[in-house]
């Protein structure tokens, strides 16, 4: 838990100024997403990747009519979008078994 945490602060920095980390959230034992809370349009979002987040911060902003920051390295949207349905998805599994990821 205490490397999810921190893994989550990193990705709050790495967003920039005026992202607040609000910790992980989990099911159980099973980590799901990371929260965060965006400052400038006071709305929280979630991710599981830095990728993740930044997509999601960019899309917040841009749907409050805010700054967005710019984020050169950003693969394409649909990259993010299908590694993310496929982490729900092994999720999803895992949790219909009972098992652990």
């Amino acid at each position: 838990m205490k490397a999810l945490v921190e893994r989550g602060k990193q990705i709050a920095v790495q967003l920039g100024e005026g992202i607040n980390y609000n910790g992980p959230q989990m099911y159980g034992e099973i980590f799901l997403l990371h929260l965060f809370t965006d400052s400038v349009t006071d709305t929280t979002f979630s991710a599981r990747t830095l990728e993740q987040a930044q997509m999601r911060l960019v899309e917040v902003r841009r749907s409050y009519k805010a700054p967005a920051p710019s984020y050169p390295d950003l693969p394409d949207h649909s990259e993010i979008i299908e590694g993310l349905m496929k982490d729900l998805d092994r999720i999803r599994k895992t949790l219909t078994k009972g098992g652990r990821l």
